[in-house]
C-alpha cells in the first residue's frame, strides 16, 4: 500500500497489475504504510486507517483482465521456482479456484475483487480504478490530477517470465465462472478508457 498523507492519496497494490512500476515512480511522494503489508486488502487497509480517514483519501487500485491476470501470476510463479513445471495452467487455476495450496504452498492469489472490497457488503470501496491494459495513460493522468505531475514517469518492473500458457476450454469456463465479478470490474474499467479515448478522438 503507497500512502500520501500529505497528497491524501493511496494506491493498493493488486498483485500482478504493474504495481512494482507504480511503486518505482511514485517512491518519494508515496511511501509504504508502516504498519501494513504491500499488498494489503482495502478491508484491511480501512480498518487500520479508520472508515473516516479512508473517506478522506482518494483511493487508486490497477485491475486486469483476469485471465491475463492469473496467467501473469503462473508465469510469475514458475519464474521464482515456487511451482514445478509438473503443475500445468489448467491445474493451477483449479487450485487456486479452491483456495487450495499449490505443492504445499498457500499462494494466496484470491480474486483482485476480494482486495478492493469490503467483505461485509460485497461492494468495491475504492475510488478510482485504472485498467492494467491502459496503465501508462491511466497513471499519468493520476499523476497530473493527483500528484501535481511530481512522480516518475511509469516504467515497466517485475515483468513475468514470457511463456506460452495454454488455455484449454474448461479452465476458460472455470475462469469466467470463479471470476466473474473480477470480469466485470474490469469490463467497466475498460469501458470508462474507451469512452474517453473517443471523446478525445471527437474533439481532437
Amino acid at each position: 500500500m503507497l500512502y500520501s498523507e500529505d497528497k491524501g492519496v493511496l494506491f493498493l497494490e493488486v498483485p500482478k497489475t504493474g504495481t512494482v512500476a507504480v511503486a518505482t515512480a511514485v517512491r518519494g511522494i508515496c511511501r509504504q504504510h508502516r504498519a501494513l503489508p504491500r499488498h494489503v486488502s482495502a478491508h484491511r487497509a480501512r480498518r487500520e486507517l479508520t472508515s473516516e480517514r479512508w473517506k478522506e483519501l482518494y483511493t487508486i487500485a490497477v485491475v486486469r483482465e483476469p485471465t491475463a491476470w492469473l496467467q501473469s501470476w503462473y508465469r510469475y510463479i514458475n519464474g521464482v521456482g515456487r511451482i514445478g513445471e509438473d503443475i500445468s495452467f489448467k491445474t493451477f487455476v483449479e487450485l487456486v479456484a479452491d483456495d487450495a495450496p499449490v505443492n504445499g504452498e498457500n499462494i494466496g492469489v484470491k480474486t483482485q475483487f476480494e482486495r478492493i472490497s469490503d467483505r461485509r457488503q460485497r461492494r468495491v470501496i475504492v475510488s478510482r480504478l485504472l485498467c492494467f491494459e491502459h496503465l501508462a495513460d491511466e497513471y499519468n493522468a493520476v499523476n497530473a490530477e493527483l500528484l501535481n505531475g511530481e512522480a516518475k514517469d511509469l516504467t515497466r518492473r517485475n515483468v513475468s517470465p514470457r511463456m506460452d500458457v495454454q488455455l484449454a476450454p474448461e479452465t476458460e469456463r472455470l475462469i469466467n465462472e470463479r471470476w466473474a465479478v473480477d470480469a466485470e470490474i474490469w469490463a467497466k474499467a475498460k469501458a470508462k478508457v474507451d469512452r474517453a479515448s473517443r471523446r478525445a478522438a471527437v474533439t481532437a
